[in-house]
């Protein structure tokens, strides 16, 4: 039972994450341009965010979308029966890669290493 709670509480993380950023009805995460303006705006971002700011624009636009859908789908994959053990063990390796990637790029990476906790119970 406590395993599920925390697959659903990991569930509700990534998806309410990714659903809040399209019905914030800002149209720079509509149209993916999101990222552009993000690590500018950050505050005290790492010597990093400044090499990820300067991409190209097609970049930030796949940067995007890769996390939509880790945020989108992937959580389904939480909720799948043990048969689909590995989409699980896929799913939690999309969630943690966009964790250290986002925790990459800025000093605050409190909010990511802590993100991290939940997803050790993706692995089986």
């Amino acid at each position: 039972m406590a395993r599920w709670l925390l697959w659903w509480l990991l569930f509700r993380l990534m998806f309410l994450s990714g659903i809040t950023k399209l019905a914030s009805g800002d149209p720079t995460w509509a149209n993916l341009t999101a990222l552009s303006y993000h690590y500018q705006t950050q505050p005290l971002s790492l010597w990093t965010g400044w090499y990820a700011h300067h991409l190209p624009v097609w970049a930030h636009r796949a940067s995007a979308a890769c996390m939509f859908v880790v945020r989108l789908l992937l959580p389904w994959a939480i909720l799948a029966p043990t048969r689909y053990r590995r989409w699980r063990l896929g799913a939690c390796a999309g969630f943690v890669l966009v964790q250290v990637a986002a925790g990459a790029s800025r000093s605050s990476c409190s909010p990511s290493l802590s993100g991290l906790m939940p997803r050790q119970f993706c692995w089986p």
